[in-house]
C-alpha cells in the first residue's frame, strides 16, 4: 500500500496504521507529529530515524521514503506523508490505514 493509497496528505492531522510485525498485531497512531501505540514498533521507528542520521553521507545505504528527511536533518515525524512512509516501512504487513480520529 503506497502513501497516496492511504489518503494521507500534507493537511492530514492524524492517522492510524494497523498491521503485523514479527507475527503480532500492532497499531501505531500518528497525531500532529507524535506517535503512540505498540512500544517495540515505536522503538523501531526511532531506530530507523537514528540510523538514517548516522549514515546520511553513505551513498550505499538505501533509505525508506520517510527516512530521507531524517537523513537530511529534519524530523520526518513532523510531516504526515513522511511519517506514514516510516511507519509502513517498519511494519511487516500493513492491513489498514485510517485517516482522522
Amino acid at each position: 500500500m503506497g502513501n497516496s493509497d492511504a489518503g494521507v496528505g500534507p493537511a492530514t492531522t492524524s492517522f492510524t496504521v494497523s498491521g503485523v510485525r514479527n507475527g503480532s498485531l500492532v497499531t501505531v497512531r500518528w497525531d500532529r507529529g507524535a506517535v503512540s501505540g505498540d512500544p517495540p514498533t515505536l522503538d523501531l521507528i526511532e531506530l530507523e530515524i537514528e540510523f538514517a542520521r548516522a549514515t546520511r553521507r553513505d551513498p550505499l545505504v538505501q533509505r525508506t521514503p520517510g527516512v530521507v528527511a531524517a537523513a537530511e536533518g529534519s524530523d520526518p515525524l513532523r510531516d504526515p506523508e513522511q511519517a506514514l512512509g516510516i511507519v509502513c516501512a517498519v511494519i511487516d504487513r500493513v492491513t489498514d490505514v485510517s485517516v482522522g480520529d
